[in-house]
């Protein structure tokens, strides 16, 4: 049974509240497992389909980057503007459909259209989440919230990996994509049915009329600690997503596995990683900024920081359990920084702009991270194989890491106008601090 909504002084149950967390992780983590598969069967589809290097790269980076950036601001802006339950209820069906439909793909541009459909559909999810559950937590406990909404995301990303994996050699890579792709319709339709919509800025007062897009911006704009936020994190994702799309044919090149050696030892090294550092940056993150918000906002930098030898040891210590090893740690480093990051985000922005504010830093990073990582790695790598040989790839992946310690830069000089620049509303009382989780 559902939990009761609201308590007796009219704020959220702290059940209920924590079913809608545990929903939206769900939410995230169909998410993730549908955007992160393609990494492990492209090792298949590249020989099936005949692709090159440069092909895949558009296929798992631009592609679904540039639909995922051009659809998320007007679908964050509806949702500042609309139901955002229902919104994340549809796209959840939009991508899952899509997912699905990649195992119908006979070419390039069947597999494209697909891609881009993932990418449309997952535009509606992380802003209307950050947004609904900035209004389920008080301030004191965004970077929790957002840091479990990941962790379910996180957890998608494992076992999408793995079982990516295991099902390619079992089944095939078609039938993967229906299997995986398909169960999310299912839930869309039980999230719509059971999560209800909350007070936007948690109480009447602040819930004023959607300033929209273009005020979202002037707010980014005028925000500066918002804008090397913005920076640092598109420099982050640019080399993860460097990382993620080609790290299954690193260890394929380099150390001569198979799909479903890559799909359960670097996805649970990779997954297991990621899912460390979202539920340690959320747990731990919490009492570092009740002591001092700026921890709010130098929490990824210090991810950033660790990332880079980490990702640097991935590629050249030469052995393959240690390379393992050193994928967990980057990309634990990486994740640890995800709760406090969007939190920061919601602590800058009005509750009536949260979403779209959020959705402008995604739209950057997808662009320039996640769209351009991928495919500047497989066009850099087809350019020096001719001389380079395998070794390129290695090579290339290697000068990414370089984004991570930029991306720190930025978060260290943006901390210095984060506390004077946060947005508080009337959402945030004294007593939130006392609910439980």
């Amino acid at each position: 049974m559902i939990a009761k909504v609201t308590a007796s002084d009219g704020r959220p149950h702290p059940a209920y509240r924590s079913y809608v967390l545990t929903s939206l992780g769900v939410v995230a983590f169909f998410n993730f497992v549908d955007r992160s598969i393609f990494s492990v069967l492209a090792v298949s589809i590249k020989d099936d389909l005949a692709l090159s290097d440069t092909e895949i790269g558009l296929l798992g980076g631009f592609a679904f980057a540039l639909f995922y950036a051009c659809l998320g601001l007007p679908l964050a802006s509806l949702a500042d503007r609309s139901n955002r339950v229902k919104l994340v209820s549809i796209c959840l069906a939009v991508w899952s459909a899509a997912t699905a439909a990649c195992g119908l793909a006979t070419n390039f541009l069947t597999l494209l259209l697909a891609r881009i459909g993932v990418g449309a559909g997952e535009a509606g999810c992380f802003p209307p989440s950050y947004s609904i559950l900035a209004d389920y937590y008080p301030a004191n406990r965004r970077a929790f919230a957002i840091g479990m909404f990941h962790a379910g995301g996180n957890v998608g990303f494992l076992v999408g990996l793995m079982a990516a994996g295991l099902l390619a050699d079992a089944v095939g890579w078609r039938t993967t994509f229906f299997v995986l792709g398909l169960p999310g319709v299912v839930f869309a339709v039980f999230f719509a049915a059971t999560v209800r919509e909350p007070q936007r800025g948690g109480s009447k007062a602040a819930a004023t009329a959607p300033l929209g897009i273009r005020h979202a911006l002037a707010t980014m704009r005028k925000r500066s600690a918002l804008v090397h936020l913005t920076v640092s994190y598109t420099l982050s994702i640019f080399a993860f997503y460097c990382a993620l799309a080609w790290l299954p044919h690193f260890f394929a090149r380099t150390y001569g596995m198979d799909l479903s050696a890559i799909g359960f030892s670097y996805g649970l090294a990779f997954g297991g990683g990621l899912i460390f550092g979202v539920v340690f940056g959320a747990l731990i993150s919490p009492s570092l900024i009740a002591r001092d918000r700026r921890w709010e906002f130098l929490f990824p930098g210090v991810g950033s920081v660790l990332a880079v030898p980490a990702f640097l040891l991935v590629y050249w210590v030469g052995d393959l359990q240690l390379a393992l090893f050193f994928t967990a740690l980057g990309s634990a480093a990486v994740a640890m920084g995800l709760g406090p990051a969007f939190s920061a985000v919601q602590s800058l922005a009005e509750p009536n702009i949260r979403a779209t504010a959020a959705a402008l830093v995604l739209l950057i990073s997808a662009i320039v991270g996640q769209g351009l990582g991928p495919v500047v790695v497989g066009a850099l790598t087809d350019m020096l194989s001719a001389t380079l040989g395998d070794l390129a790839l290695t090579v290339v992946l290697s000068v990414s890491t370089a984004a991570f310690a930029w991306s720190a830069i930025h978060i260290f000089l943006g901390s210095k106008q984060f506390v004077q620049q946060i947005v508080t509303t009337q959402s945030v009382q004294p007593k939130d601090a006392a609910y439980g989780d």
